[in-house]
Order: structure tokens, then C-alpha cells, then sequence
């Protein structure tokens, strides 16, 4: 049983609820699928693993199997390589995590990731590279143009890898930044704004990234037609400026779309979620990475908020 559109978006703003202190709506939630159903959507196996007991523990399962399974046909041993973000406190981002979670999605996945995107500081980079050269049987290359889609603040190095047995391709993203994340809070939309780590799958605008609706970074300077936001336009991905019109803040009236909110992945507006219990601490530096405010236009989507709103710029704050 799916939820209209409409339906979604009443629960979007109206019905969010509690996940570990951070909000999330009920958004296109299933509502009779059981936990460990194959076709469980993202939302709907969030929402088990919040009402804990038998149904969260087969939830939780279901959405490592799935992550595993995601993993297999770039790793030889996916458990190896989770283990190893782990050891250089590493996460996924990219296209791949964005895949992953619109795969069990109401709408079909068209699509599937080539490479993997690995974000991690300068100083674990070589202990990085060296599992993925001797362990997954990885090869070097050389970027050529393809660094300058990595042309962004935060980062210091960027190193690819194919493995040719596998057909696929590896790019280990390294920053000078203490976090890892650094980097992400760069990214030109906000549907990108997502990583995997060791332990627990993260969002930062989860609701209109799972409706496909995404905003445009407006330091980036991008616009609809251009090749990268056209790309992901054919994946079925609507994108608005980050300014009062913004889907984002359409869908999410609250002040955590706003583009003058200063945001970090540990606010409670992130979406934050579990997948492997190995420990409360076990990557929990990352959440208290850097912060972000991408600024644009005044809001008058109701907050009305300005560029010197909602807090402080941090020293990783994009510029408004």
C-alpha cells in the first residue's frame, strides 16, 4: 500500500516523530509492510527501528543485509571494507548512499552507481588506499578532468581507483579539515547531503531528498540546465533554488530547510539511523563535524529569515 502524494506531503508537515532526538516524518511509509519484507522502503524500516523490540532488530537487519548486498560488487568482502571505514573514521558518499536510499523508494530505481565516493582525512588516507590497493585488488589511475568535479573547499587530495576484474571504480577524497565531512558540506544539492559510516546511515534533508525534491547550493552556481543537475533531472529529481520557493522548505516548513539555518549533521533535524551495534561511541566524532549555512535570498517562506538569522557562521560555514 503506497501513500499519494498529497498523503505525503500532509504527513511530511503535520506527523513528523522522534528518532533518537532527531525528527522524521512519515513519509511514504508502507503501512502494511512487516520489517523484514523485501520491499520495505527506507521510511518504513526507519520507522520499525524506532519501535524497537523483535520488529526493530529484524529491521535493523534487513537494512545491513541490504547495505552489505550494496557493497558486494565493489568489495570482495564488504564486511572488511565497513570495518575499515570504521578504523580511519571514513564514510560513503555520493551517488552511491543516494542510491541506497531510494532503492525500496515508491518509485523505481532507473539507475544504478558505477563508483564510490570514500571521505576521510588526509592523515588515514594511505591507510585507506593501502587496504583498497592490497585487500580489494584496487589499481591507481589518473584523474584527468574528472578531479575538477572534486575542485571544492576542504579538500586537500583526491586519489582514483578501478579494479578491472570488478568494473568499478573507487575515489578516496581525503581533507585536511579534523572531519571527514568536510567536504560534503560543499555539495551543489541537498540531496547529496547524506553518508554512510562504520555504523549508522545519515540525511540531512531526508524528507525531500526520499521525495526526490531537491535545492540547489546557491555558492555553487548552477542552474537547472546544467549537465550535472540535468543528470539527475532524468533520475526524476525536481530541483528549485534554495531561496523562499524552494521545494525543500515547501515540503518542510520548518526552520531546518532554510538557507540560512546553520546546520551540521548532528542537529536534530538530521536524520540519523543505526544500522550496526558495535558500541555507542564508535563513530560518534563524526556527527560533531562541521557546520554549514548556504545563505541565498531573505526566506519568506514563513521563518523569514536573513542571512544573519538562525546563528552564527562557524569557520566551515560556506559563505552566504
Amino acid at each position: 500500500m503506497s501513500l499519494s502524494y498529497s498523503t505525503v506531503l500532509d504527513l511530511i508537515i503535520n506527523e513528523p516523530f522522534a528518532l533518537g532526538g532527531r525528527l522524521l516524518p512519515l513519509f511514504d511509509l508502507p503501512l502494511r509492510q512487516q520489517p523484514s519484507d523485501p520491499s520495505a522502503s527506507f521510511a518504513s524500516l526507519i520507522h520499525s527501528i524506532r519501535a524497537s523490540g523483535p520488529h526493530g532488530e529484524a529491521a535493523m537487519l534487513t537494512l545491513r543485509t541490504r547495505l552489505i548486498d550494496a557493497l558486494r560488487p565493489f568489495f570482495p568482502n564488504p564486511t572488511a571494507f565497513q570495518q575499515q571505514l570504521g578504523r580511519c573514521n571514513a564514510v560513503v558518499s555520493g551517488s552511491f548512499v543516494l542510491a541506497f536510499l531510494l532503492a525500496y523508494g515508491r518509485e523505481p530505481l532507473h539507475w544504478t552507481p558505477g563508483d564510490i565516493d570514500v571521505y576521510c582525512t588526509t592523515s588515514q588516507g594511505a591507510s585507506m588506499l593501502d587496504f583498497l590497493i592490497r585487500d580489494c585488488h584496487y589499481l591507481p589511475q589518473l584523474l584527468g578532468d574528472a578531479h575538477s568535479r572534486y575542485q571544492l573547499a576542504d579538500i586537500s587530495h583526491v586519489f582514483r581507483l578501478s579494479n578491472p576484474q570488478l568494473g568499478k571504480t573507487v575515489d578516496v577524497i581525503c581533507t585536511d579539515s579534523p572531519s571527514p565531512l568536510a567536504p560534503i558540506t560543499h555539495f551543489w544539492g541537498t540531496h547529496l547531503m547524506n553518508f554512510v559510516s562504520a555504523t549508522s546511515i545519515v540525511s540531512a534533508y531526508a524528507a525531500p531528498t526520499l521525495l526526490r525534491n531537491a535545492a540547489l547550493n546557491p555558492n555553487r552556481e548552477l542552474t537547472a540546465e546544467d549537465e550535472v543537475v540535468f543528470k539527475y533531472k532524468c533520475r526524476g529529481f525536481v530541483f528549485t533554488p534554495f531561496r523562499a520557493s524552494t521545494l525543500v522548505h515547501s515540503l518542510d516548513p520548518r526552520p531546518c530547510a532554510c538557507p540560512h539555518t546553520l546546520r551540521s549533521f548532528a542537529d536534530e533535524h538530521t536524520v540519523s539511523v543505526r544500522y550496526e551495534d558495535i558500541g555507542d561511541n564508535a563513530d560518534a566524532a563524526l556527527h560533531d563535524g562541521p557546520q554549514w549555512k548556504w545563505g541565498g535570498d531573505r526566506c519568506g517562506r514563513g521563518c523569514g529569515a536573513s542571512p544573519n538569522d538562525h546563528g552564527a557562521a562557524s569557520s566551515l560555514d560556506v559563505d552566504s
